[in-house]
């Protein structure tokens, strides 16, 4: 069986993708909030405009949540999906996506109307969240139709 020969393979395909995608732009972020903090005068390659501006974001006082960067939590977010998604969990993915959900939620609120900032990595990380979300719920779905269809 090929890759592309299953819709339920493409979509753990799909899901580690996403977790890579993301595992990449935590890390970004992460490296921006780093060289912010030693450097001033730095400036990210996301920082567009004076209203586009990830440093600004990645340095305000909603860049942390019990005293870690929110960075962190989503490298760890997204490495437990890779696990996750080997293990075919897809209900765990589901129920971990649904407060990133959230989350995602109030930071984006966050983001537009308290900071009134553009932030290119975080709207990214957004589409990420929100992507692998129904992702995650359309496999597990999936997968308790095929457990019920086999009893």
């Amino acid at each position: 069986k090929t890759v592309f020969s299953s819709s339920t393979v493409m979509a753990v395909s799909v899901l580690r993708v996403l977790s890579i995608i993301g595992l990449f732009l935590s890390g970004y972020a992460l490296f921006v909030e780093y060289k912010a903090a030693i450097d001033p005068d730095y400036v990210a390659s996301c920082d567009l405009a004076s209203w586009i501006s990830c440093s600004k974001v990645f340095t305000s006082e909603y860049a942390h949540m019990f005293y870690l960067p929110n960075a962190v939590y989503g490298v760890c977010f997204y490495l437990l999906v890779l696990i996750l998604d080997t293990m075919k969990s897809y209900k765990y993915i589901v129920y971990l996506s649904a407060l990133t959900f959230v989350s995602t939620l109030y930071l984006g609120y966050i983001l537009a109307f308290v900071l009134k900032d553009m932030c290119v990595v975080c709207v990214s990380t957004y589409i990420v969240n929100f992507t692998m979300f129904f992702v995650a719920r359309s496999k597990a779905n999936t997968q308790r139709r095929k457990r019920k269809s086999r009893s």
